[in-house]
């Protein structure tokens, strides 16, 4: 290693000799000449992402005997002396145009380390020389020591989300969540609102809340591609709460019925299904337990097949984590049918315009018989009001009330207490029926 450092501090002895005595002869010939070189105009600096190659470009007129050297400017390391590389470095090499008078400085393979500035020199006895710098543009990278990992809080306690990125040009941080779904987060510490994203190292979240459970991504960008992004899971822990529908179900015999227990909970549970507080249910053919998740969602849901009365009873979710617990009651019962027959009754209508008497059969449901409709309409004829009928001249005119009505209980169109009702609030109006 020693004999290494010695022959290249040797070789940057002779490099420097060299250069100097070049300066000398230059210099001599230089005295003898009338014009001396100048520099064409400035270096322009150049801008270029890491990893492709980067040139400078400096233009010399009346060179002469001169020669063009190009040097590091923050640590003045020499790269090179006219068209000689000097460094070591083989991503530099230098070129020269001899029509366009131009020297160039190539840097292949760009890295970070190489941003800054370069000097073009000219050997004259007073040192020429010009600047031009090289921007190299980085694209972002997350500092995971300095960003958050996975975290989970309780329900109700603040949370801090950071997210440090690197790069050049800085990159831009923007913080939204994996599942497309808006960020909600608390102005003033009470009011709610919601967004699309959010800028910044940070992403506060005050008294988090169940809703605010899930992946969230910090994107770092700064239009040098690719941007990056890296992925935090929030966790919000919180007991179960169980909610159901209807909790008192009646079922015929011999079919299913199928009871759903809507949970919400996180860590996520453990839940079993209990008979009248006894018997622990399990998967086999008579009952049937399907359990599917959805974040901090669970609906589990118990189907009886094949009901039979016993059967009948409480039957209990019971949801359970490390934070707690809850359970919901279904009672269940058998219903019992029963059948209905119809038979066939006679009806006697009665029509007061001609006093004729036709029956008719009717179908009506057992529990409506002839001999009760008898019993009415002979009840409403007894009535007082049946000695007002209208005379022949008032029939020719207008139709019988009596007419009207007593024809809608012999159709089934009014019931016999309906008519009888008629009868006796009309029996109010009585003196316009008489004669």
């Amino acid at each position: 290693m020693n004999s290494l450092r010695k022959s290249f501090g040797l070789k940057m002895l002779l490099s420097w000799a060299t250069f100097f005595v070049d300066l000398t002869v230059a210099g001599a010939t230089v005295s003898m000449s009338v014009s001396s070189p100048s520099f064409s105009g400035p270096i322009q600096n150049v801008t270029v992402p890491v990893g492709r190659e980067a040139i400078l470009n400096c233009t010399v007129t009346d060179l002469g005997e001169y020669k063009v050297g190009w040097m590091k400017a923050d640590d003045q390391t020499i790269l090179s002396l006219d068209s000689r590389v000097i460094t070591h470095n083989p991503r530099i090499s230098v070129s020269h145009d001899e029509k366009l008078h131009t020297w160039q400085l190539r840097i292949r393979q760009l890295k970070d380390s190489d941003a800054g500035c370069y000097m073009c020199q000219i050997n004259t006895n007073s040192m020429k020389k010009r600047l031009g710098c090289i921007d190299v543009q980085v694209p972002p990278n997350i500092d995971d020591s300095l960003t958050s990992g996975d975290i989970t809080v309780q329900e109700g306690e603040n949370v801090t989300l950071s997210c440090k990125a690197a790069g050049n040009p800085p990159p831009r941080i923007i913080w939204r969540r994996e599942d497309g779904a808006k960020l909600m987060l608390r102005r003033n510490s009470y009011k709610v609102y919601k967004v699309d994203n959010i800028h910044g190292m940070q992403l506060i979240l005050e008294r988090a809340q169940r809703q605010q459970m899930g992946a969230y991504l910090c994107i770092a960008s700064n239009d040098v591609p690719p941007a990056v992004s890296k992925r935090i899971m929030l966790g919000v822990e919180f007991p179960p709460s169980v909610r159901v529908g209807t909790d008192i179900l009646g079922v015929l015999e011999d079919t299913e019925v199928e009871m759903a227990c809507n949970i919400e909970a996180y860590p996520l549970p453990v839940t079993l299904w209990i008979k009248n507080q006894q018997e622990i249910l399990v998967q086999s053919s008579k009952f049937s337990i399907v359990e599917i998740t959805d974040g901090y969602r669970v609906r589990n849901t118990l189907t009886i097949h094949k009901v039979s009365p016993s059967d009948a009873g409480d039957y209990t979710c019971t949801s359970r984590n490390s934070l707690g617990k809850a359970n919901a009651t279904f009672k269940l019962y058998e219903v019992i049918t029963t059948t209905t027959t119809t038979t066939e009754s006679t009806t006697t209508e009665l029509i007061t315009t001609t006093e004729t008497e036709r029956t008719t059969t009717n179908p009506t449901y057992q529990t409506t018989t002839s001999k009760s409709t008898t019993i009415v309409l002979e009840a409403l004829v007894e009535h007082p009001l049946f000695r007002y009928l209208p005379s022949e001249e008032q029939t020719t005119k207008a139709p019988s009330v009596f007419s009207v009505r007593s024809s809608s209980v012999a159709s089934g169109t009014v019931s016999p207490s309906t008519f009888l009702l008629q009868v006796l609030l009309l029996s109010s109006f009585s003196p316009l029926f008489s004669t």
